[in-house]
């Protein structure tokens, strides 16, 4: 029993540290793209330097930028090479809650089919006296896959030491949806939904 403990908790920590690994890139770019702007005579923005990360410029990388004018002003939106025809536009739901900071992190799909962790915040610019919103996206896909094959060896793990038969099945995190939102995590809501599934009334 503290063996298959010991492993769910290692499968755990491994996800949040690649998790914060992946905040940590999406919000360094997050940081660096408003020093990277400046605004023509009518509010358009342009980048004065490239990011350095080259996955931003390959098309349908699932690494996108996106920069855009206060509402209602007409101004052009920017956007990386990447973007192509997407429009990187989350619900205002998904905007709704905050950070500290003011940053909103949130999932979305592109058009692409592809699962993205996005982070946006809106920022003044030098130039400008309203705010221009910054939202940053990458290719949550790649990290699932790097949690999925961890989990999977680790209970390969656990199979040969004779201790596999604790675990029902190994779900991937590509599984893990509740209420068309990815929920790698458990919460209250996946705890009630698998309690009606197994219609077992809560205590």
């Amino acid at each position: 029993v503290l063996l298959a403990t010991a492993a769910v908790l290692l499968a755990y920590l491994f996800q949040q540290a690649i998790e914060r690994n992946f905040d940590a890139r999406l919000r360094a770019v997050l940081d660096g793209l408003p020093a990277a702007m400046e605004l023509a005579e009518d509010g358009t923005p342009s980048l004065t330097s490239q990011i350095s990360d080259t996955r931003f410029s390959l098309p349908w990388s699932g690494w996108y930028w996106k920069v855009e004018g206060p509402a209602g002003k007409g101004v052009q939106p920017l956007g990386s090479e990447s973007l192509q025809d997407e429009p990187l536009a989350p619900d205002a739901a998904l905007l709704a809650q905050r950070d500290k900071e003011g940053i909103a992190t949130f999932y979305i799909i592109d058009s692409n089919g592809q699962q993205l962790r996005a982070m946006q915040q809106n920022l003044q610019l030098f130039g400008s006296n309203e705010p221009y919103s910054f939202i940053v996206a990458g290719n949550f896909d790649e990290l699932k896959s790097e949690i999925t094959a961890f989990r999977r060896a680790l209970y390969a793990v656990l199979g040969v030491l004779g201790i596999g038969r604790c675990f029902e099945r190994l779900i991937s995190i590509e599984d893990m949806h509740v209420f068309g939102q990815l929920r790698p995590k458990p919460d209250a809501r996946m705890l009630r939904t698998l309690l009606a599934r197994l219609r077992v009334q809560p205590s």
